[in-house]
């Protein structure tokens, strides 16, 4: 199963919007997976809820790839002109 995590860009762009002022404080991971996995009876008709994954939102987001992508594209968008 792929994650957001596994996209580099996406993950950091996440952790960089979770550290804003305030929107950590809105955010409730247990009720959030608590309502996916548990409200789709169709889906999951035990209502198992996984313990994890850990997420570390906190972690400084990684902007030298971020930066690096938006380069490359940038750059291969100009080529097409």
């Amino acid at each position: 199963m792929i994650s957001a995590s596994d996209y580099k860009n996406l993950w950091s762009k996440t952790r960089d919007l979770y550290q804003w002022q305030g929107v950590a404080a809105t955010v409730d991971f247990d009720h959030l997976k608590q309502h996916y996995y548990a409200s789709r009876n169709s889906i999951n008709p035990n209502g198992i809820v996984p313990l994890g994954p850990k997420l570390n939102l906190y972690r400084a987001p990684d902007r030298a790839v971020s930066t690096a992508m938006i380069q490359a594209a940038a750059l291969a968008w100009r080529r097409t002109l």
